[in-house]
């Protein structure tokens, strides 16, 4: 614990998003195996765009400024759904490429991912998990909040359907998660693969900053979206 709070001490001294994350693999993390750190922005399309990083990434290294599909990610990590796994889980273990993947996020509102390498002669225990979710979690909060920064947008409240537009194939899925449907009935009716329904899916929570159908089809009918 008491790392955490000389890391919320140092957060006070308002630093620059890479020099969070290099003092996360220098002094916050390095007990833990940290060998790199990389922040990645994940926007509705179900792009992933790299923001910051620190330390030699090797296993998952992709060019700033440059967008890349999520499932590139997946495919790494050999997971299906990486969203939701993260939901459930806080904290995605990848033993075959030494890579630790955690919730970039604020309130219910998934934003992106911490894509950590960590030293392959170590197997990361419960405790050294729990510490890279509580970490993400500080540094979440720090970047989510500091609009000086200018590394993220802050996340809008819905107050209007202007104030945020889904296209028509999402228009339709929100409309089969009102009527109840899976993922399978969605996609054999509207000609599209599971997975694309699943990360059409996650765009609608995003979107909507929701977390789970349920919810999405409450502000569906109450904000009449469809």
């Amino acid at each position: 614990m008491s790392h955490a709070v000389r890391f919320a001490t140092y957060l006070s001294l308002l630093p620059k998003p890479t020099e969070v994350l290099s003092s996360l693999t220098r002094d916050y993390l390095r007990d833990y195996g940290i060998k790199s750190v990389q922040l990645f922005a994940l926007h509705t399309n179900n792009q992933l765009e790299l923001k910051a990083e620190a330390g030699q990434p090797s296993v998952f290294s992709l060019p700033h400024e440059t967008a890349h599909e999520l499932e590139v990610l997946e495919e790494i990590i050999s997971t299906e759904n990486v969203c939701r796994e993260i939901a459930l889980a806080g904290c995605i273990h990848d033993p075959r490429n030494s890579l630790i993947v955690t919730p970039f996020s604020v309130s219910t509102n998934l934003l992106g991912f911490f894509v950590f390498e960590v030293d392959s002669s170590l197997e990361p225990t419960k405790t050294a998990k729990e510490a890279y979710v509580l970490f993400s979690s500080l540094t979440s909060l720090y970047l989510t909040q500091n609009k000086n920064l200018g590394l993220i947008q802050s996340s809008k409240s819905i107050d209007s359907e202007s104030d945020f537009k889904l296209s028509a194939r999402q228009t339709q899925i929100l409309q089969g998660m009102v009527e109840g449907k899976t993922n399978h009935e969605l996609a054999t009716d509207l000609g599209f693969s599971v997975s694309t329904i699943r990360h059409e899916t996650m765009a609608i929570f995003k979107a909507l900053g929701v977390s789970d159908r349920k919810e999405a089809a409450q502000i569906a009918q109450q904000m009449d979206l469809i």
